[in-house]
């Protein structure tokens, strides 16, 4: 009852997932083989429901009383192309959309590797239009090159390389320059005072591929400094599973006590990691 054939790697019924969790070669072609034909047993929407139930519960319980501006960070580095990109822009547009219902300031901050940083705001503080939300549309359907059918143009970068150890140079995944650009933006040191937002909390959505650590020791001290004076927040929102993880668990790697997620944030959420198609099949 309430079993449906399909692709739902999120929903697999027990025998399905066993196979999963083999390192039998047979057992890997079967898994692939029903995936193609679209036969792979769920219990839909039973692990949709149980992320939703999670998700509820947890919002259930946060603190109200304070609704301020919000920073969202989102990777979209060489190893979020395709859906783990589109999950970290789908969350970065319903906090906008949140925003905007709640005229609440906010900045959506892209990154990848090195220097490659744009950004926009978010519509909402002084009442949104339709022209702010297709700006903010034609933004998230852009990227820095792999998947994109269109990169930034213009000038949207902000290059602190120089500033920077050379580590954090190298390539990879590059963490620390949008974080000094939200640190900027709340402190105001990006040219003059952004009064809309100092009070801004961070939301840093990522598949956790980051260095270790993930940042320099002047960045994490100014997050540590805006967390005693201002009460800053960064929350983390993980949306793929590490290679490293067991595909049937609920314990991530790229979350773990130590990780650079850990060390930047301050609570990291996974209700979105165990849907990780990509990590699954491969």
């Amino acid at each position: 009852d309430g079993i449906t054939l399909g692709r739902d790697v999120a929903a697999l019924v027990a025998a399905d997932r066993a196979l999963l969790a083999t390192d039998d070669d047979d057992a890997a072609r079967l898994f692939r083989a029903k995936y193609a034909a679209r036969a792979l047993a769920s219990a839909a929407p039973a692990g949709l429901d149980d992320a939703r139930s999670r998700f509820a519960e947890r919002r259930a319980v946060l603190p109200r009383g304070r609704r301020g501006p919000l920073i969202v960070c989102i990777d979209t580095s060489f190893s979020m192309a395709g859906g783990r990109e589109a999950v970290a822009k789908s969350v970065a547009l319903a906090a906008c959309r949140v925003a905007a219902a709640q005229r609440r300031a906010g900045l959506v901050l892209a990154f990848g590797a090195a220097d490659e940083l744009a950004e926009v705001r978010c519509p909402g503080a002084e009442g949104a239009t339709a022209a702010d939300f297709d700006r903010l549309l034609d933004f998230l359907e852009r990227g820095f090159g792999g998947g994109a059918s269109r990169g930034y143009q213009g000038d949207p970068l902000h290059r602190e390389a120089g500033r920077r150890d050379a580590r954090f140079r190298a390539g990879g995944t590059d963490v620390v320059g949008p974080l000094r650009r939200a640190i900027a933006a709340i402190e105001g040191r990006d040219g003059a005072a952004d009064s809309e937002l100092a009070d801004a909390d961070i939301l840093l959505v990522s598949d956790g591929e980051l260095l270790d650590p993930p940042a320099d020791a002047a960045t994490l001290e100014a997050l540590d400094r805006l967390r005693r004076n201002r009460e800053l927040r960064v929350q983390g929102l993980l949306v793929s599973r590490s290679r490293l993880d067991d595909p049937v668990s609920d314990v991530f790697v790229n979350a773990a006590p130590g990780s650079p997620m850990d060390q930047l944030c301050d609570e990291v959420h996974t209700f979105l990691a165990a849907y990780d198609d990509l990590t699954l099949l491969r």
